[in-house]
């Protein structure tokens, strides 16, 4: 009897030792993740920057959790981010099957307003930054060409976990397409587990209680207890560094070589004396062009994952990507070239800049085959161990509605397209910091549209558009 409780003892160590290494090797969380659970108000350093291809960029502006009626917005942060990235991959598998299939996958086109219907279901929802063409999508995702015809752009990727069922939001179609790969395999189910062992707040979506006032992003926290989030404090990435090393790699010239004029601002501007050119600001904007044509191409139209490549390789040349960086932005130009526009998070939060007039961090256009403008403005961030309290998102709503109804403008024309958080850079005497702000994106009825960004804590309004 001994000998047999002996063995089953061993044996349900091993299948417990068997279900933590699956774990462990499946989603790339450590045994500590999985066991220990983080100290509170402990500082976290920033992560330090990695080497990325093309499809790394691609990530959504929200990753929804839709739970037979219960919602919740999953982060890309130091707690959930495997699982995130997982879903991700998922996402990013189906979009590959979708377009490599060499026979049209069956599917049916269903109006833009079974969405609402569907978020009641059980399935993770990917919203992008923005709508991306589906051919520039299939050529990031490596593929020349897409035999989808009907599908145009796609906003969203829905997947379900308790189905087979994935569907294509293209908004400006006003269509949704769902699918049924019943050749993809799915982990679907195995993942939304996964994410019901965190403990997560409860969201909304608004256009759910009003459609006439909010569109079917805004997805809101509805938290009655305090909820905080860390002040960080953040350096420039020139800091301590030497300009003219980093001018003289940006040039591909001898730092001696270099000539530079300092305006009476503090920018720094460089030049090889012939073809290239660059300024770097004070405050640690960084601005780069070339004047030179493009190289003679092997092929004569590069594809937009080409494109990317070459912005991909300039910008790990000339001091890399920070952590957590997403494509936010992909616009054609007239000479078969593209301006590529990159921002980047902080623990799932994006960072915006309201003062230098970069509204994306990281900005490249390429041209002829070459880089031609180049912009960056990167912060190395820090927690401070200071916890700043955040403030109910219906409060910020209310003080929003009331800055309008002092400006004169009627309510009843205005819709809320988006509300979400983001970390903000403010500037003192002594050092620059970052503020977790509540960015409200807004339109009018004559199609005025603009962001309010208002201080999370405090609800004061720091930036309008009008």
């Amino acid at each position: 009897m001994k000998l047999e409780k002996l063995k089953t003892t061993i044996l349900i160590l091993l299948v417990l030792v068997s279900i933590v290494l699956t774990t462990r090797i499946w989603l790339d969380i450590s045994i500590e993740g999985i066991f220990i659970m983080p100290k509170d108000n402990v500082i976290k350093e920033e992560k330090k920057d990695v080497e990325f291809d093309s499809l790394a960029f691609i990530k959504p502006e929200k990753m929804i959790i839709n739970n037979n009626g219960k919602h919740t917005l999953l982060f890309n942060d130091s707690e959930k981010g495997a699982l995130y990235n997982r879903i991700l991959e998922e996402g990013m598998a189906f979009l590959g099957n979708l377009f490599s299939s060499k026979e049209s996958m069956s599917y049916d086109i269903l109006p833009i307003e079974n969405l609402n219907k569907i978020r009641q279901g059980s399935n993770v929802e990917i919203i992008l930054p923005f709508s991306f063409d589906v051919d520039i999508l299939a050529s990031i995702l490596g593929f020349d060409k897409t035999d989808w015809i009907d599908i145009k752009g796609v906003d969203s990727i829905i997947m379900s976990f308790d189905s087979n069922l994935h569907y294509i939001l293209d908004k400006k179609e006003g269509s949704l397409y769902e699918f049924n790969p019943i050749d993809l395999k799915s982990n679907m189910k195995f993942l939304l587990d996964m994410i019901n062992k965190f403990e997560t707040y409860s969201y909304v979506f608004l256009n759910e209680l009003d459609s006439e006032k909010f569109s079917d992003d805004v997805f809101i926290p509805a938290y009655s207890s305090s909820f905080k989030l860390p002040r960080v404090s953040v350096t420039s990435e020139i800091q301590d560094k030497d300009l003219k090393d980093i001018a003289a790699s940006f040039l591909n010239i001898e730092a001696g070589s270099l000539r530079s004029i300092v305006e009476p601002n503090g920018t720094v501007i460089y030049s090889d004396g012939s073809e290239k050119g660059m300024k770097i600001n004070k405050d640690g904007l960084i601005e780069y062009v070339s004047y030179t044509s493009g190289i003679i191409l092997k092929k004569s139209i590069l594809s937009i994952n080409d494109l990317v490549d070459i912005a991909t390789g300039f910008i790990e040349d000339h001091l890399g990507f920070p952590y957590d960086t997403y494509i936010s932005s992909i616009e054609k130009t007239d000479n078969d070239g593209c301006i590529i526009k990159y921002n980047y998070r902080y623990e799932g939060l994006p960072i915006i800049n309201d003062n230098l007039g970069l509204k994306d961090l990281v900005e490249i256009e390429i041209a002829e085959g070459k880089v031609k403008k180049y912009k960056r403005l990167i912060r190395h961030i820090k927690e401070t161990g200071e916890l700043k309290d955040i403030k109910n998102p219906l409060s910020i709503i209310d003080i929003l509605y009331k800055r309008l109804h002092d400006k004169n403008m009627n309510l009843d024309e205005i819709k809320i397209m988006d509300a979400y958080l983001a970390y903000m850079e403010f500037d003192t005497e002594k050092d620059i910091f970052m503020l977790p702000v509540w960015v409200l994106d807004v339109i009018t009825y004559e199609g005025n549209r603009g962001k309010y960004i208002m201080n999370a804590e405090t609800g004061v309004i720091l930036s309008e558009p009008y």
